[in-house]
């Protein structure tokens, strides 16, 4: 496999951030795994982290979180793109989705799908090998 991708996981649910943190960390795929509680801190990681090297590749963002949600998240990364020196590919990632929730989510220009939650490593492969052999557009 050529070079891993940065995957980052914005999820508040405790158990269910920890546990897929571990799946992404075995699953061998990935180069890191930045791990964030809400939007509010993956932001900020990316406001103060504007490299190339830090910023993540790949985005799992929930949409339902404190402090600040998925959408506000990616309506601030919208505003933040321009000088971002990376963009990432943003998957919506959550246990519950409704049809205007998907419909929302293609209103963004960094967002390209939906994983839905829990993950499967086969769904990881898939993912890793379309972002190396760059199939996934920003």
């Amino acid at each position: 496999m050529k070079n891993k991708s940065v995957i980052a996981l914005v999820q508040d649910d405790i158990i269910y951030r920890i546990t897929t943190q571990r799946l992404l960390q075995i699953s061998g795929l990935f180069s890191e795994v930045l791990v964030f509680e809400h939007g509010l801190s993956i932001f900020s990681y990316l406001q103060q982290y504007n490299s190339v090297e830090k910023l993540p590749d790949i985005i799992l963002l929930d949409i339902h979180m404190p402090i600040m949600d998925g959408w506000t998240f990616l309506e601030e990364y919208e505003k933040l793109s321009p000088i971002l020196s990376k963009h990432s590919r943003i998957f919506i990632h959550t246990v519950s989705l409704y049809e205007e929730d998907l419909r929302k989510a293609e209103q963004y220009n960094h967002v390209v799908g939906y994983i839905p939650a829990p993950i499967r490593i086969a769904e990881l492969q898939q993912l890793q090998f379309n972002i190396t052999q760059n199939k996934l557009e920003v």
